[in-house]
């Protein structure tokens, strides 16, 4: 796709590829609720205010703000009240009752993304604008990591495949300006460039001077070849990235 000078636009990868991710993610997220026991919505998940079934409650919502609820924010911090106030709206936390609200509700939203123009700019938070393969990279993005979050405080399983972590990395990091730290994007030009060994390019982040990009470039290029999950999870602030190219892009971002 071509890139409009005034949102992050996909660069590389199709429509398609993000589709087929969020429907893979979405039916796992779903098969992790419906593996829980009822007692399980009220554990704790590490690092969060949430419960399991909070956390659960959050992804259906992040769902519908995608479609049916047009509330948006201008800042980290509202979008966390955010979070919050459409936690507090839904009544519900068994994660059976939740896995069917969002296996019906994945299903009707991943067929109307097919009658979608994926040019079309959306609003994804503040003066941020993106094309839709970029937003559904976000959305991708809390499904893999907050399937993290659940498995983690009940004991499950939960699997990334490198390749959809890389195609994600790919999507969603350009629109995260929102999530660096300030004295890192005011700051001095730094700049990291990590590969994958799945992929045949690399993707090369520099923030300062008031400013973050990330763009894709050839895998010669990378400081170093990273593991795609390792630091996505880092990133989100789950993991500590044991790759020193990795644990400084992650150190640039705070929570998500």
């Amino acid at each position: 796709m071509e890139a409009h000078s005034d949102a992050v636009t996909a660069v590389g990868y199709s429509f398609i590829e993000v589709v087929d991710a969020l429907e893979s993610a979405g039916a796992a997220f779903v098969g992790l609720l419906n593996d829980l026991e009822p007692a399980d919505a009220d554990l704790r998940v590490p690092g969060l205010e949430w419960t399991v079934g909070e956390t659960a409650v959050h992804m259906l919502t992040v769902l519908w703000r995608g479609t049916i609820d047009r509330r948006r924010v201008d800042s980290v911090a509202e979008m966390g009240e955010l979070n919050a106030l459409a936690i507090s709206e839904v009544d519900e936390r068994r994660p059976s009752v939740l896995a069917d609200k969002m296996e019906e509700f994945l299903g009707s939203y991943i067929e109307a993304l097919g009658g979608i123009d994926p040019a079309r700019v959306v609003k994804i938070i503040g003066a941020v604008r993106a094309d839709i393969p970029t937003a559904l990279s976000c959305l991708l993005f809390d499904l893999l990591v907050h399937g993290y979050d659940i498995a983690g405080a009940t004991g499950r399983d939960w699997s990334i495949e490198p390749a959809i972590a890389a195609l994600d990395l790919r999507g969603c990091l350009p629109a995260t300006s929102p999530w660096v730290l300030p004295d890192v994007i005011n700051g001095p030009r730094r700049d990291v460039v990590v590969g994958f060994a799945t992929t045949s390019w690399a993707l090369a982040a520099r923030a300062g001077d008031g400013s973050f990009t990330v763009r894709p470039v050839a895998a010669q290029h990378a400081d170093a070849i990273v593991d795609p999950v390792e630091t996505l999870l880092a990133i989100a602030g789950r993991r500590v990235a044991t790759d020193p190219a990795a644990a400084r892009l992650a150190s640039w971002f705070g929570p998500f």
